[in-house]
Parts: C-alpha cells; structure tokens; sequence
C-alpha cells in the first residue's frame, strides 16, 4: 500500500480512485463495513482503493486539552488497510490551514486535485468543512456536477446499537471488554 501525506498530487500518481474518508479510529465493525464497500466499488468501476484519514483526529485539534483516547496508532491503521486490500492511504494532517476550509474547498483540492476521486464512500452522518457546513447532500451536489458519485454507508448495528469510535471508547472506559 501506497502512504502518501498532505493534500498535493503525488508523482507519478494514479488519476482516479474510489476513496472512503474518515478517522477510521480503531476500525471498529462499522468501519470495517465502509471499507467493505470502498473495495466494492473499486473493483466494479476498476479503481483503487484509498483512504483519507486525517492527522491529528480533528477533535484532537479543537479539543487539545480533552482529546479523545486513540483506539488505534497511524502505523497500526496503516497495516490494517493494507491487509484489507486498499491501494493508498493519504493522510491530511489536520491543521488551522484545514480547518478553515469550506466543503467545496475540500472538495477541489483534496477530493479531485490530490487524489482524483471518481467515486466516494463515506459513513452515515459525514460531515466536512469549516464549521462542519458539508454534508452528504453537498457532497452529492457537487459530485453531480464535477464527475464523482458518493456512497453512504448507512450505520452498521451491533445489538441494535450503532458501532462507533465513541461507543468502543466507553465500553472501554467501563471496562466493557
């Protein structure tokens, strides 16, 4: 698998890819299913696989002092990924540069520039941009017009509650191995 960091086309770089986006913390089951999904599409349209994750988690940038436990190290995401069959990982380091961006600039230099996405796959809920101001129906709007699709993976459900990095953190901080 291909690391690559930061929001600039790599050298030599494939134009065109399906990629999921997320925190992928932990890679719990519903991650698990986004990535199941992302590997889908990719074989069906004939792309590879990415993943754009971000550095530091951004609750981890708005929140400094309270950062969420990490479920998971960079390095072990990574091995995951690649075992799972994704072709790159790209990893945005989340700062006040990013964090300041609205959903089409997002859009214009990661999601087409950087990786040249003709597909996206995201989870339910997703939301992007300064202010968290993108969501699925912005990124579906703008997809239409510029030559991607968007797939939302909807919640995957464990005992009929929905699996998330917030719900693996309290199971653990209650002990609930």
């Amino acid at each position: 698998m291909l690391i690559r960091r930061g929001d600039q086309p790599g050298r030599g770089s494939h134009r065109g890819c399906v990629v999921a986006i997320g925190n992928f913390d932990g890679l719990h089951l519903g991650h698990q299913e986004i990535v199941r999904v992302l590997l889908e599409r990719g074989r069906e349209a004939g792309l590879p696989a990415a993943v754009l994750t971000f550095e530091p988690n951004p609750r981890e940038y708005f929140a400094p002092l309270q950062p969420p436990p990490r479920l998971m190290r960079l390095r072990d995401k990574a091995e995951w990924l690649a075992v799972a069959g994704v072709a790159e990982l790209r990893v945005l380091r989340f700062d006040a540069r990013i964090s300041e961006w609205d959903g089409v600039t997002f859009i214009e230099r990661v999601l087409l520039r950087a990786l040249g996405a003709k597909r996206v796959v995201i989870g339910a809920g997703f939301r992007f941009g300064r202010g968290r101001s993108g969501d699925v129906a912005m990124l579906r709007g703008e997809g239409a017009t510029r030559g991607f699709g968007v797939d939302e993976v909807p919640p995957f459900l464990v005992g009929g509650l929905r699996a998330s990095s917030t719900s693996v953190r309290a199971a653990l901080a209650a002990g609930r191995l």
